[in-house]
Order: C-alpha cells, then sequence, then structure tokens
C-alpha cells in the first residue's frame, strides 16, 4: 500500500500542526499567566470608548460617511435583460457613447440560466442606477444597446425624485431617533 501526497495536501497538513502546536503553546502561556481583566477596565473601557468614536467619527463625516442609494438620492433605475453573455464594461462603452452623463452609472450583472420550460428568457439581467434620466436619454441609450446587441428585453424604467429621497430619508431618521 502506498500512500501518495499533493504538494497541496503536504503544506496544509505543515500547516495544521504547526497551528496546533503554536495553539498548544498558547494554552499553556495563559495557563501559567494570571491576566488582571479587572483591575484593567479603566484601559480596557477607554479602549472601547476609542474604538467607538472612530466608527462613530467615520459615519458623520461627509467624505467617508454612509452611501445613500438610489432611493434615497433619488435617480433612474433601468432594468435590461439581455440574450447573450455580456460584461458591464461593455454595456459601460456602449450606453456612454449614446449619453454621456451614463459614464458614472452604476451597473450590476446577474447572470442566470433559464429556467425550466423557458426558452426565449434572457440570460443576463442588467441594472442601471444613474441620476435622473429624462425619456429622451433613456431611448437613445435603448437604441444604443438593442444595436450592438439586437434582442434587448426592456424590464424596468424608473426615475425616483429627490422630493421621495428626501421624505424616505426623513423617515428614516426618525424612525432611527423614536
Amino acid at each position: 500500500m502506498t500512500l501518495h501526497f499533493s504538494s497541496v495536501s503536504l503544506i496544509e497538513f505543515v500547516f495544521w500542526c504547526a497551528l496546533l502546536l503554536y495553539v498548544s503553546h498558547m494554552a499553556r502561556v495563559f495557563r501559567e499567566k494570571q491576566i488582571d481583566i479587572i483591575g484593567k477596565w479603566k484601559t480596557y473601557f477607554l479602549f472601547s470608548g476609542i474604538l467607538l468614536a472612530i466608527g462613530i467619527v467615520s459615519l458623520v463625516l461627509p467624505s467617508r460617511g454612509l452611501k445613500l442609494g438610489l432611493d434615497f438620492k433619488g435617480g433612474t433605475l433601468l432594468e435590461r435583460g439581455f440574450y447573450q453573455q455580456v460584461s458591464s464594461e461593455e454595456i459601460r462603452q456602449v450606453i456612454s457613447a449614446a449619453v454621456p452623463s451614463l459614464k458614472d452609472s452604476l451597473i450590476q450583472l446577474e447572470n442566470k440560466p433559464p429556467e425550466i420550460g423557458e426558452k426565449n428568457a434572457p440570460q443576463t439581467l442588467v441594472l442601471i442606477r444613474s441620476q435622473n434620466l429624462s425619456q429622451d436619454e433613456i431611448k437613445a441609450a435603448d437604441d444604443a444597446l438593442k444595436a450592438k446587441y439586437q434582442r434587448v428585453d426592456i424590464r424596468q424604467s424608473q426615475t425616483i425624485g429627490p422630493t421621495i429621497g428626501k421624505e424616505l430619508q426623513n423617515n428614516a431618521k426618525s424612525a432611527a431617533n423614536p
């Protein structure tokens, strides 16, 4: 009976043996050493307070704060279905050539296999989130996509105004501060 080891399994074996030795060594060190947690409560309390303050400051700073989504800021959401595999960079090139303001839009892809019984279902769903677009800009983007990919399903086009976004923001703030 011969045993065959690959280099990966040998490396994993060495890693787990080293980890086991380290853990047993650390257990021995902590058993022999008495740590005074209660006596140093002020130090631990100060450390926790500093971490909490850093977290709160990072949320409050305008440059690093929470990034508000389309629902809060307002904008346009386009959902399109494609019958072949596409990449977000291809989509960005096509739509930004037609509508330059779409260059900085957020593009998300969802590749999905067709469900049972669906022969003509799109293979890739694309969500395009951008600033507010006019109907002419949406039509120009759709025309450019159809010219490049022939078959494009227009699933959904939504424009959320800044008024609704402000209202959602205020509702979220009031829910957080009862």
